[in-house]
């Protein structure tokens, strides 16, 4: 399988964001494939989670993923995605899923990809 890294970077930590942009990159054997876009109205996990999503969509062959991200939410939330679609997009105990749409999303495109997480503090915002 080949190795890809992704590049994840949102203009907003913000936890309500009125126009927010994202930008990705994802780099592989000396390749690199950057992609960029804009959300109204939307919150800093849901801007993280939307260009998580939309870098992977680029991926069309099975691959090992580091997705670069200081997004804890994005990280964490990777570890529950088969125990939520078990569940039925629902917690544990039956409380719904916040953001249960864009979890869906994530997990029908990690599938067939072995993905891990890295965390990045220092990550720069986009403005």
């Amino acid at each position: 399988m080949q190795e890809v890294d992704i590049y994840l970077y949102i203009s907003s930590k913000a936890p309500t964001c009125a126009g927010a942009k994202y930008k990705y990159i994802l780099t592989c054997v000396g390749h690199s494939l950057p992609g960029e876009g804009e959300l109204q109205q939307t919150t800093g996990h849901r801007l993280a989670m939307t260009c998580a999503i939309e870098a992977l969509k680029h991926m069309h062959k099975a691959a090992v993923i580091t997705i670069h991200t200081n997004c804890r939410y994005l990280m964490t939330g990777h570890v529950y995605l088969a125990s939520w679609e078990r569940n039925g997009w629902k917690k544990a105990g039956g409380e719904p899923l916040k953001n249960a749409d864009l979890w869906q999303q994530l997990y029908e495109l990690s599938k067939g990809h072995a993905i891990r997480y890295q965390y990045k503090s220092n990550m720069d915002h986009i403005s």
